[in-house]
């Protein structure tokens, strides 16, 4: 039932990540191996960017001119095709198991085998009017029904991300607990007294942080005595449980020998920047947001305490005018074993005439064409990374709607496409002072405390949050959800003795 139910949700999220997983697994075996498949893919991405423009010249009437460029494109193609074969015979020859490392589908006994102790991890699949949770642990197996699957999830989903809309929304607790008890009050009797739970959700609870499930009665006039479930261990989260396999074998195997880089205190793009990146008149309203963004002082701060905390040089950050699409996109990022971005990203959701996500840089010099200074998840496909996190600090980084069933934006999963092992992802806008502290205390908590894993990182920060806006240390509006809740793990983000993130040099 457990294998049956992935191969009725499986996601070209899941594949990709599974994908590169095996990858990462084969280039430490052996660095030709990550070499040529690294050629593969991208001959591959190629050879459909050929294809697709070749599809759009061919969509209307296809003049002498028009006909020409076809036939140049068509010849591209052939030649990249060429390419590609050799490219795949290669991989053959130095992985001839590549292709069973790439599993879409994987058994509970895969699944137990690389659990911690005391770990649980929680597998939910919905359809429309019901749905499952699988709870696994130490050999044991918890299964419950979701009543009404999505049609009854979504709206609850709904309700609870309406109050992380500000600090002024007033948060749903009810819905909140609903979720709780429709999604995991029936396998609660396996998790209880587990320090770890890693959550693999789907549909509308993609588009949710599972550390704010409500487990019991609240008290909105005491926020910071709510029962969240982040009060009963870390949480991670994974897109499937095939990825959960492959990128906890791949965890911390970073061979990078720096700490640290840092990427953010954008430079806004003027006016004319941007009305020459979006010229058209259907994108007024993006004109419009791109020129209301504002500056972010917390974001400069937060990659200046995370690069104190770290010890690391100044010349390991790209700021300021330094910090364009173009820059970060020519950087050698192999050498580092966290990448740590604090800036303004954007969704496709979030503007009209804007197809892919991107992460808002500084503009260069010169160049009007909004990718100069847009680094988006196509470009971030062909970074070369080693890395064992990636620091998203921006507004709704993680992405994932519910609607399509893909659990991340398409900037994060390009990032896990470039071999990132584990993200720290937002599910919506922050606040650009909060998120800095938050940041830099989740980077201390992991530079103090090495086998927590950024997941218990994360929550020691969350909980310090909640527990001192009591105390008079930070405001008591500080414990609502919007502030402390934004960010969530993807990845493999266990405690394990001795290791993190942030690992010793080699």
């Amino acid at each position: 039932m457990f294998m049956a139910a992935q191969i009725a949700q499986g996601t070209i999220t899941s594949h990709q990540i599974a994908q590169a997983s095996a990858a990462l697994a084969e280039n430490a075996r052996d660095p030709e191996i990550g070499k040529a498949l690294k050629l593969r893919d991208s001959l591959q991405r190629e050879a459909d960017r050929i294809y697709r423009a070749v599809d759009t010249l061919g969509g209307g009437a296809v003049s002498e001119r028009t006909g020409g460029q076809i036939a140049q494109l068509e010849k591209q193609g052939d030649q990249v095709q060429a390419q590609l074969a050799l490219a795949e015979a290669r991989v053959r020859q130095l992985s001839p198991n590549y292709g069973q490392l790439v599993q879409d589908v994987v058994s509970a006994r895969d699944v137990f085998a690389v659990m911690h102790s005391n770990e649980v991890f929680v597998a939910l699949f919905l359809s429309q009017h019901e749905g499952w949770t699988f709870a696994l642990r130490n050999g044991e197996i918890a299964i419950s029904r979701i009543e009404g699957g999505s049609d009854r999830i979504g709206p609850l989903v709904k309700r609870v991300r309406s109050g992380t809309d500000g600090a002024a929304a007033a948060f749903d607790f009810e819905s909140a607990k609903r979720l709780y008890d429709l999604t995991l009050r029936g396998v609660a009797p396996l998790m209880q007294g587990a320090h770890a739970f890693v959550i693999a959700p789907t549909g509308p609870l993609l588009s949710v942080p599972f550390s704010i499930l409500v487990t019991g009665p609240a008290d909105p006039n005491r926020l910071a005595e709510v029962p969240w479930l982040l009060r009963q261990g870390t949480i991670s989260h994974v897109p499937a449980p095939t990825n959960f396999i492959s990128l906890r074998k791949v965890a911390d195997t970073s061979r990078a020998s720096k700490k640290w880089f840092g990427f953010g205190d954008f430079r806004k793009p003027d006016p004319a920047r941007i009305q020459a990146g979006f010229p058209d008149r259907q994108c007024g309203r993006d004109r419009a947001a791109l020129a209301g963004l504002p500056l972010l002082p917390g974001a400069t701060a937060e990659l200046k305490g995370a690069e104190g905390i770290l010890g690391a040089p100044q010349t390991d950050a790209l700021l300021g005018d330094a910090f364009t699409a173009d820059r970060v996109a020519s950087q050698d990022l192999k050498p580092y074993q966290i990448l740590h971005f604090a800036a303004h990203a954007l969704l496709p959701s979030d503007l009209e005439c804007q197809t892919e996500a991107a992460i808002v840089t500084s503009p260069p010099p010169s160049g009007t064409n909004r990718n100069s200074w847009l680094l988006t998840a196509s470009r971030v496909l062909n970074l070369d990374l080693d890395a064992n996190l990636v620091i998203l600090s921006a507004c709704n980084s993680g992405g994932g709607d519910g609607k399509s069933g893909e659990s991340l934006s398409g900037l994060a999963r390009s990032f896990f496409f470039a071999h990132a092992r584990s993200l720290l992802v937002t599910h919506w806008d922050v606040n650009d002072k909060v998120a800095a502290l938050l940041v830099v205390l989740t980077i201390n908590n992991l530079k103090e405390k090495p086998g927590l894993g950024v997941a218990g990182a994360l929550r020691e920060a969350q909980l310090e949050l909640l527990d001192q806006s009591t105390t008079g240390k930070y405001p008591a509006v500080i414990a609502h959800p919007f502030y402390w809740a934004p960010f969530a793990v993807i990845g493999d983000g266990g405690e394990r003795a001795g290791r993190s993130a942030l690992s010793a040099a080699r």
